[in-house]
């Protein structure tokens, strides 16, 4: 099943089509041209070579042939199939290509860049196939006949599909051979000779010539390289080729060749076991408040990093609970949290302080170990080139940070907002190599925290500017300003010192440190106050109960003995009366004994008298010794009572011993009470509003910073800031060893190849450095391509409800540890192969279509393995598990906030933006166009509307920046972008849904359109949620929407957007002009 899953991601990526770069030949840096059958190439057109070039650098060029429609190819494969039309769904309307060719600064292809599309190759098999799935798992057969044999001068191709690599090495062998007879005859590639090679690939292909571009068949990439960069040679047999395809088919064969052989690394393992059913874990839901004592335990001030990012805010509870979390989950082990962000409630912060305790950390174990950081030179051989490096102590390792993301914008977003000076409080002196890390970014930056890397213009551009000091200025006579390269070599030859000693450095974070610590154990002690009280109370109510239990046991005990002593009173009479009955009968005995008839009395009444002496002595004994018997009855009742009285007595007086003792604990108790009740309202008074409560409003609670003491925040700011002095002062006190690691770092940013060890340390040794470095998924293959398995310390995943799992999963098998940061209510990942061709893939390889990229994201299969996490609703009304967590919503107004608190999140989110500045703009409204002229989705009479609306905003005061309009339709979002450039608006703002993710505006302006001939349009942007969502969750404080209110409204999610938007007319933004 496992193995299963990774087939099937692979297959369908290896049906993922790479877009088209996008023409725009004005684009100074790297301008790309539609070309058609007539045009001229760039090296011979003279606007292009007009076009102004720094000195020491040239053109060169990439070709992109055979421009095909991906949605007409998807169509072309659903048909072959003849599989049922599914619902209406909006069409990407993206162009892919059958292939790239590199070309030399004179315009002669270079043979072995030829990249033929795995895409394009799978796609043209199923459609030959009928959808015959088998026929591409197997490995696919090729059209061959009349290409050449290759020969053993070129790279060999390895896809894992046999037919395509054949195929590729046949063409790649055309090409050569066609490019030889060029350079004999001096004649340099042209339009036609391109769109002749396209044609011929197409036909191999199978793929119909009604999906391609007619008016631009091709489109050719002009890059700038140095002077000195070296054309491609072609004469020495090069490295295998790229293969024009998705990015993530190798990288996930690696991945499933680590997960069949157990090495997968806990993150991953956890990603896909949870995705099973085969994960199981005790969650707890942090809304439950049957769970508030685990939530509040999860807060604690131990649990709270040592580092803190440098803000004038501290983290809200949310936000700590999950820093709290990750960093004390993740920190000494492996694995994987996930943490669900809903718009607007700061992921971005909360991603900061998680960064801040990982360098904090780093920092700790550098000044706390003694042995040497730095093993000794080693030198490894690279292209025949010796290079240096030094391995690094084991404290230095695991600690690198990727921010990865398949939103481009959403890793530049951390990338560059982390150094910038607006991260930061003002107070933050600048010292962490701010020139460099300003220069890289191109604003001014505080400090050297993060660079935007991934893709190879990215990469070459960072070492420009952080290793060789080259400007950002497009002045070529600019300055040059020293980069970190430059810097370390002058303090290795001494020609600068170090800007702190390493000495200073530590003493200076030791110093740092206890005093946090300090702080930490104040707070940590009274975060125990109210444990201490409620035992205190616990034992006081103890003692106060036993001791009222003993006074009524003596109350008792006393009744008992005042009985006790009427009875020994009664019974010491009886024994009187029974001893002077005893006296009294043996007085009777002896005086009867004195009576006793003699002889003479015994003859004269012949023997009677004696009789009857002897019958009354005989009377008397018995008398006597029943009164002896009755007296010794007697005192054995009175020593009966006399030993109970004793018992009791003994009891009354252990008991009224006890009662002392417990009376004299109960003061002591009560004094200790009033004591620590002093201290603990002493402390909720200083903490106020960030003392952890559990039974609150969870309004307040999600308000509240948990132990927020502003000397606590202070010396957590301390501690980073001085942990970033330590990692400077190590790398300024170690410059020899730094320049060899960083430039191994160098050539492994380069894509040169070496092993998995040293690529580690490459990534490591840049990651000292910086501590952040980001990528899209699709750049991690190739940049990533020498990382092996858990060699990332940290990664980051942005915006994962936008990623699809297959490629979040390669990135997770790189990394120790991993944070998945997103939100399954806004945008889904967006998938290019047709749903009915993926459930088609899934049903051959026998997998649930709940791991088809179209299906699921990487936020939901990680939500799915959280602890901690809650429940919200889903589509159908059923409960889905998602991650710890962010309620404290801080960007939009209402109505946008309840909207989408309605829609998405049962009720989760906190409101917790504070009222903004009154200002003229209409309020917050629906503009109901019934429109009937319609140009696809979109609607003549909703344009009107949009005018109107714009222009009474902009008179109301409002900028043209502040305004951001979108459309859940691609042709709308072109009519949208026409008016915006006539009215001013920021080109930039202006789009589908699709593209706003990941930013926001004051004033959002959702045109609505919607093909009246399509009414299923409308109910594919209304199937979930999540569209809906993004777009209302991006305006800041006002939203209009115009459409057709009637037929909207009657879409699901729709409707309560209807209900909270009251109805405006151009008349209502008049009267606010």
């Amino acid at each position: 099943m496992k193995n299963s899953i990774f087939q099937l991601w692979q297959t369908v990526e290896a049906l993922t089509p790479a877009e088209a770069a996008r023409i725009d030949a004005a684009d100074p840096i790297s301008p790309v041209y539609g070309l058609a059958i007539d045009s001229v190439m760039p090296w011979e057109d003279d606007a292009h070579q007009r076009k102004r070039i720094e000195a020491g650098w040239r053109w060169q060029y990439i070709a992109q042939c055979g421009i095909y429609s991906v949605d007409e190819v998807s169509r072309l494969l659903v048909s072959a199939a003849s599989m049922p039309e599914l619902p209406w769904q909006e069409r990407l309307g993206a162009r892919s290509r059958l292939f790239d060719l590199a070309m030399d600064s004179n315009g002669y292809p270079i043979a072995h860049t030829f990249a033929l599309s795995l895409a394009a190759w799978a796609s043209g098999l199923l459609i030959r196939e009928r959808g015959d799935v088998e026929s591409l798992l197997s490995g696919g057969v090729s059209r061959l006949e009349g290409l050449p044999v290759p020969g053993n001068t070129l790279p060999e191709v390895r896809s894992g599909y046999a037919g395509f690599d054949m195929l590729s090495m046949a063409l790649m062998q055309l090409v050569a051979d066609q490019v030889e007879c060029m350079r004999e005859e001096a004649r340099p590639a042209g339009v036609a000779w391109l769109a002749q090679l396209a044609h011929e690939v197409a036909e191999r292909l199978g793929i119909p010539l009604i999906a391609f571009d007619k008016r631009a068949p091709l489109r050719v990439r002009s890059v700038r390289v140095r002077v000195a960069t070296q054309d491609i040679d072609s004469s020495a047999k090069p490295s295998a080729p790229d293969i024009l395809t998705s990015f993530f088919v190798e990288d996930l064969g690696r991945a499933e060749a680590a997960f069949s052989t157990g090495k997968a690394g806990k993150g991953l393992s956890q990603f896909i076991a949870a995705g099973t059913g085969n994960f199981e874990v005790d969650r707890v839901d942090v809304r439950d408040e049957d769970c508030a004592e685990v939530v509040l335990d999860r807060i604690r001030p131990d649990r709270i990093p040592v580092g803190r990012w440098p803000s004038d805010h501290a983290l809200v509870f949310s936000q700590q609970l999950a820093v709290n979390e990750a960093v004390s989950t993740l920190g000494d082990d492996a694995g994987l949290f996930a943490v669900n962000g809903p718009p607007g409630t700061g992921k971005t912060t909360l991603l900061r302080d998680v960064v801040a305790s990982v360098v904090t950390q780093r920092a700790m174990q550098m000044v706390k170990s003694r042995t040497r950081k730095f093993m000794d030179k080693q030198v490894f051989k690279l292209s025949g080139v010796s290079l240096p490096f030094y391995k690094m102590h084991e404290c230095l390792q695991g600690s690198s940070i990727v921010v990865a993301s398949s939103n481009n914008g959403a890793v530049e977003n951390v990338s560059l907002e982390l150094p910038g000076a607006q991260a930061v409080s003002q107070r933050v002196n600048p010292s962490y190599f701010p020139e460099i890390a300003s220069r890289i970014i191109g604003k001014p930056a505080w400090g050297l925290l993060a660079a935007p890397l991934g893709k190879r213009s990215n990469r070459s551009e960072f070492l420009s500017r952080f290793w060789w000091g080259e400007s950002r200025s497009a002045d070529p006579d600019s300055e040059k300003a020293p980069g970190l390269r430059e810097l370390l070599r002058s303090i290795q030859q001494g020609v600068l010192s170090p800007r702190i000693s390493w000495d200073d450095a530590a003493a200076k974070f030791k110093e740092a440190v206890e005093c946090e610590e300090q702080i930490r154990a104040k707070m940590l002690a009274l975060s125990k106050l109210p444990e201490h009280v409620a035992h205190i109370t616990l034992r006081l109510n103890s003692d106060q109960a036993a001791l009222t239990h003993i006074e009524e046991q003596l109350y008792e005990r006393e009744s008992v003995s005042q009985a006790l002593r009427v009875q020994s009173s009664l019974a010491n009479k009886d024994l009187w009366a029974a001893v002077e009955a005893v006296n009294r009968a043996e007085t009777a005995q002896k005086l009867h004994s004195l009576t006793k008839p003699g002889a003479l009395a015994w003859m004269a009444t012949l023997g009677l008298a004696a009789r009857e002496w002897g019958e009354r002595s005989q009377a008397l004994h018995k008398e006597s010794h029943a009164a002896r018997q009755a007296a010794i009855a007697k005192q054995a009742a009175l020593d009966a009572i006399t030993s109970e009285m004793e018992q009791l007595n003994a009891h009354i007086e252990a008991l009224t011993k006890r009662q002392n003792l417990l009376a004299e604990a109960i003061d002591a108790a009560e004094a200790n009470l009033e004591t620590h009740e002093s201290k603990l309202r002493a402390a909720i008074s200083e903490l106020g509003s960030n003392w952890p409560m559990i039974n609150v409003d969870p309004s307040q609670r999600e308000h509240s910073s948990p132990w927020a003491h502003p000397a606590w925040l202070k010396a957590r700011e301390e501690v980073f800031l001085a942990a970033l002095d330590v990692h400077r002062a190590f790398i300024e006190s170690h410059p020899t060893q730094m320049i060899a690691n960083l430039g191994l770092a160098s050539d492994w940013l380069n894509g040169k190849p070496m092993p998995h060890d040293l690529a580690k340390l490459a990534l490591d040794s840049l990651c000292l450095v910086v501590p952040v470095i980001s990528t899209t998924f699709a750049s991690m293959p190739r940049m990533f391509a020498s990382v092996g398995g858990q060699a990332i310390g940290w990664l980051l995943i942005d915006e994962a409800g936008q990623a699809a799992p297959s490629h979040a999963a390669c990135a997770i098998w790189r990394a120790r540890r991993t944070v998945i940061v997103g939100d399954p209510r806004q945008l889904e990942p967006v998938s290019t192969i047709p749903v009915e061709v993926e459930d088609m893939l899934a049903k051959t390889l026998k997998v649930e279509d709940g791991w088809l990229p179209s299906r699921v994201s990487a936020q939901s299969l990680a939500d799915r393995s959280a602890r901690l996490g809650t429940f919200i609703p889903d589509e159908a009304g059923e409960k889905i598990w998602v991650g710890c967590p962010l309620r404290l919503h801080r960007r939009c107004d209402e109505p946008m906030f309840t909207v989408s608190n309605t829609i998405a999140y049962g009720g989760m989110m906190v409101h917790g933006k504070p009222a903004g500045t009154p200002n003229n703009l209409p309020p917050s409204g629906w503009l109901d166009v019934q429109g009937v002229v319609a140009a696809g989705h979109w609607i003549v009479e909703e344009e009107a509307c949009l005018r109107k609306l714009v222009a009474g905003i902009l008179g109301n005061g409002a900028h043209a920046n502040e305004i951001a309009m979108i459309s859940p339709f691609r042709d709308c979002a072109q009519n949208l972008r026409h008016v915006a450039r006539e009215m001013g608006v920021d080109g930039g703002k202006v789009g589908t849904v699709h593209t706003a993710q990941g930013r926001e505006a004051d004033v959002v302006i959702l045109v609505l359109g919607g093909d009246p001939r399509l009414p299923g349009a409308k109910a594919w942007a209304a199937s979930k949620p999540n569209l809906l969502n993004v777009a209302n969750s991006r305006a800041k404080k006002r939203l209009y929407v115009i459409g057709d209110r009637s037929l909207w409204q009657r879409q699901n999610y729709f409707s309560v957007l209807a209900d909270s938007l009251p109805v405006l007319n151009t008349a209502d933004i008049n009267v606010c002009r």
